[in-house]
Parts: structure tokens; sequence; C-alpha cells
């Protein structure tokens, strides 16, 4: 019939004029500390969040109040374990994937 939150005064960021390098987790935590701040739950629906993200770790890290470095460090060892893993499938060495990307940008 209407929108769910038609006449609710709704707050967020635009992220269009955002330039990111890589993944950040900025926003995700910036929001978890203002719901936070003002005990309001941020993760209302835990299962679909960790159905997104992969497994419940990236939540239970945010939670926990680790720092967007601290969590992508705690991703280094299994990144690296994946980078060895996929080494023999690559058809192209991780630094001419780079080139292209860096050409395509320009």
């Amino acid at each position: 019939d209407h929108p769910k939150l038609q006449g609710l005064i709704a707050k967020g960021v635009d992220l269009r004029n955002i330039e990111p390098n890589g993944l950040t987790l900025k926003p995700l935590i910036t929001w978890f500390n203002a719901f936070n701040a003002n005990n309001e739950a941020f993760f209302t629906r835990k299962k679909f969040f960790d159905q997104l993200a992969g497994s419940s770790k990236l939540r239970e890290k945010i939670l926990s109040g680790l720092s967007e470095e601290a969590i992508k460090a705690s991703w280094r060892p299994d990144l690296k374990r994946f980078r060895l893993m996929r080494k023999p499938y690559l058809i192209y060495s991780d630094s001419e994937i780079t080139t292209v990307l860096a050409t395509k940008e320009n």
C-alpha cells in the first residue's frame, strides 16, 4: 500500500562521492557505533547479515569493537592461503592483472 517507513525520518550517508581504495568497512562500523551509542540494535537480521558476509565472524568482530584495520589483519592468513591455493589455476599473474586494471581506470 505504502512504503514501510513512510512519514519517518530516515538517516543515511551518501556513498557516491567516496573513493575507496579496496574494501572499506568504515560505513558499516560507523553505523554500528552510532546505533550502539543509542542502545539500538544494528544487526537486526543476524542470519541474513552472516549469509552476506559468509559467516558470523565479521559481525562478531564488529560487535567485539575491533577496528577496520584489526578485522582486515585477521583476514590476512586466510588470504595468503587462498592466494597460494589459486596460483596453479591463474591464467595471468597478479602483476599482469594489476597492470590491466590500472590501465582501464585511466
